[in-house]
């Protein structure tokens, strides 16, 4: 599913078409991964893969994932 651009940058109506939709692969810049997990630290239930792409994962984002996240492994491009 690709989100409409409108929901892509509202963190909380992204969050809410994973859950409705239970996506389990989700593609999101780092900064946008740094939202998701701290508007919402329950994303992770349907997700089984993420990935952050397209700037660089800070050290702050990337240490936030094992912690809020119950999903293996984080990919990074």
């Amino acid at each position: 599913m690709l989100a409409e651009q409108d929901t892509y940058r509202d963190p909380q109506t992204l969050t809410e078409l994973i859950q409705r939709w239970q996506i389990d692969v989700v593609q999101a810049t780092p900064s946008m991964w740094s939202l998701l997990l701290k508007t919402t630290p329950d994303i992770s239930s349907p997700l089984k893969l993420a990935i952050a792409t397209g700037e660089t994962l800070s050290t702050g984002t990337k240490n936030i994932f094992p912690h809020t996240m119950s999903l293996e492994p984080l990919w990074t491009h």
